[in-house]
């Protein structure tokens, strides 16, 4: 997400009316019975109408104080909360003070229908908006017409006053575009039927992967739409149609963003994003991004799983979080009963590498004439160096006369390391 500033210099007056209240002694009525006592009365009277202004006076100068107008709390309302697909599935968006909540609602409300901007109700910070607009992009897919990018104009004192949105989509094309994403939400629906949570999760995964390719620049690459219809992607879009997929298939699944620890210095979005799924009620990262940077529109290949259901140890090996999402707090992910190459077998630990493990693995995936894809995953570099040598010289004298193809990890260190294997 690029952050664009519009500075505006905005002029702003506060009123504030201050209201009067009248004090009214109770009078007491006597009977006047001589000229002294008339004149004593009198006294008496001048001394309890100064008292009475007196105390008129200082009853009204607190009713000033007290009548002041504090500045109502901002809640968002339960109506408007409503109104929020999924609201209640957001992870990180539950995870604000009620102020932000309203913030968020206001701005969710706006960009579904395609206003042009909205100006807050109260001072926001830039880092403030900043997680705003990070969770209106990550934490809410389904606004396929929406952009990443934004611009500001502030107020006098450096607070935010209003955000502008970008659309990757006209209003006009809005409708036809869901009524695409709804085939698909049924073409899932019907693909995982009767499925296990991690047989549905793959079965997306693998339908995400399929035809799409990694195109950092396509306008509609960061969306939903561009990614599941238009089959072009940047990592952004697609964690977001991860989300948006298993999410309406009942899961629960969001984005997250951090900053890689390979050299992103050439690219036009230099953060990475990737996905927290929770399965068995278990919660796993998943980066669908690193299978598909090294598909082309010219080329078939099949996917690596190398970020598959893998454990927080796996993935912060080359990366960390974006600030936004540090704050906020992400579940931990430890466990590594569903990550791809654990379960079946594909994995190897530190100094775990031989051409016997290598060669059961090939018993188990040939077949006459082919080799079922194989994934292998490295948890060493130097481990996967030795067996990236050997491996094909094992292949080729294990698979005389069999097509098949290797594809290495584009990154390695704190990377992938995989080594993919599999039959044209």
């Amino acid at each position: 997400m690029k952050k664009r500033y519009l500075i505006i210099s905005l002029c702003a007056a506060i009123s504030i009316v201050f209201s009067g209240c009248t004090f009214s002694p109770q009078t007491q009525e006597s009977q006047v019975q001589s000229s002294a006592v008339e004149s004593e009365e009198s006294i008496q009277e001048s001394s309890s109408d100064q008292l009475s202004a007196e105390v008129s006076e200082e009853v009204s100068e607190k009713s000033e104080v007290q009548e002041v107008s504090v500045p109502k709390k901002l809640v968002p309302g339960k109506e408007d909360i409503a109104r929020i697909e999924d609201f209640d599935k957001k992870y990180f968006v539950n995870k604000l003070s009620d102020e932000m909540k309203y913030h968020f609602v206001k701005l969710y409300l706006a960009a579904e229908s395609f206003e042009k901007s909205v100006s807050f109700d109260a001072p926001v910070t830039d880092d403030e908006l900043m997680q705003l607009m990070y969770l209106l992009n990550y934490d809410c897919p389904e606004l396929i017409h929406v952009g990443g990018d934004f611009s500001s104009q502030y107020n006098p004192d450096g607070t935010v006053a209003s955000v502008f949105f970008t659309y990757v989509m006209k209003k006009e094309e809005y409708s036809d575009a869901v009524k695409k994403l709804d085939t698909i939400k049924k073409i899932l629906k019907e693909k995982t039927e009767g499925k296990t949570e991690y047989e549905t999760e793959k079965i997306v995964y693998d339908y995400i992967f399929s035809d799409c390719v990694y195109d950092e620049s396509n306008k509609g690459a960061g969306s939903v739409y561009g990614t599941l219809v238009n089959k072009v992607s940047r990592c952004e879009g697609y964690c977001k149609s991860f989300s948006w997929c298993l999410r309406n298939l009942g899961f629960e699944c969001f984005s997250i963003v951090g900053n890689p620890g390979w050299d992103s210095t050439a690219a036009v979005y230099p953060l990475h994003s990737w996905n927290i799924v929770k399965i068995d009620d278990e919660y796993y990262n998943v980066d669908i991004t690193l299978d598909n940077v090294p598909k082309s529109k010219n080329t078939v290949t099949v996917p690596n799983y190398a970020f598959f259901n893998a454990p927080d140890n796996m993935i912060y090996s080359d990366r960390s979080l974006e600030k936004v999402f540090e704050d906020l707090g992400v579940p931990e992910c430890k466990s590594t009963k569903y990550n791809y190459h654990i379960m079946n077998g594909l994995y190897f630990a530190k100094g775990e590498y031989s051409a016997e493990k290598f060669e059961g693995i090939l018993d188990k995936y040939c077949t006459a004439d082919a080799i079922a894809p194989i994934s292998l995953k490295f948890e060493d570099s130097e481990d996967y160096a030795k067996a990236s040598e050997k491996i094909q010289a094992n292949v080729k004298n294990y698979l005389i006369n069999k097509n098949y193809n290797l594809r290495y990890s584009t990154v390695v260190d704190g990377q992938s390391k995989t080594i993919l294997i599999y039959s044209d």
